[in-house]
């Protein structure tokens, strides 16, 4: 024992970092392989690129849906935590400066997410709208409460901004991917944006 370990504290055990490491890697890989050969690629391909036998691969994940899941999982984690940087790093700027900040943010992932929108109808567990409608509420509602205590957003009694904005950024991380000269992920964010405020937006005469 090291006399000069902290207190209570036990040393993590090396068969848990060698797992951690393991799914680092094979997460890595499937993403990769995902990307490139869409969500029916093989999962020996999978393994093969993470340099681990496709028995190892399922000790790690039951099954390609499992796998998915995971990187779903990791993603959102990830866009989660860019989201709020985003915003806390914009707080004092214009709304729509804000907004695009943080769309910004979550479509840094969206070549992954991009592929899920188009693909999702093979994972039906994928498909819970009410938990991605909750999702898009916890990653863009304080946001939009402060465009409407600002005045630049409409009220929203009915709670339907989220949802309109959520619309947008599937059908353009849909139409992103059919027509990538149309609409490449660099204009993305700007249209999004302007799309949601165009609707979303005070403007006189509005009941």
């Amino acid at each position: 024992m090291n006399p000069h370990s902290p207190s209570g504290r036990k040393p993590q055990r090396l068969k848990q970092r060698l797992r951690e490491a393991a799914d680092t890697a094979i997460l890595e890989a499937a993403e990769a392989v995902l990307l490139e050969r869409g969500l029916e690629a093989p999962m020996e391909a999978i393994a093969a690129r993470a340099g681990v036998a496709v028995g190892t691969l399922y000790n790690h994940f039951r099954d390609r849906q499992a796998l998915v899941a995971a990187l779903l999982a990791h993603h959102r984690a990830q866009s989660q935590a860019e989201v709020e940087a985003a915003a806390a790093r914009t707080a004092g700027e214009p709304v729509r400066a804000q907004l695009l900040a943080v769309v910004q943010a979550l479509l840094s992932r969206g070549a992954f997410l991009s592929l899920l929108v188009k693909q999702n109808e093979q994972f039906p567990a994928m498909r819970r709208r009410s938990e991605v409608r909750a999702r898009t509420v916890k990653l863009f509602g304080p946001v939009l409460e402060r465009g409407r205590r600002a005045g630049a957003l409409a009220d929203d009694p009915d709670g339907l901004q989220p949802v309109a904005l959520h619309g947008l950024l599937r059908a353009f991380f849909t139409l992103s991917a059919d027509e990538p000269r149309r609409f490449p992920g660099t204009r993305v964010a700007e249209v999004v944006v302007d799309a949601f405020l165009v609707g979303a937006s005070v403007r006189k005469g509005r009941a």
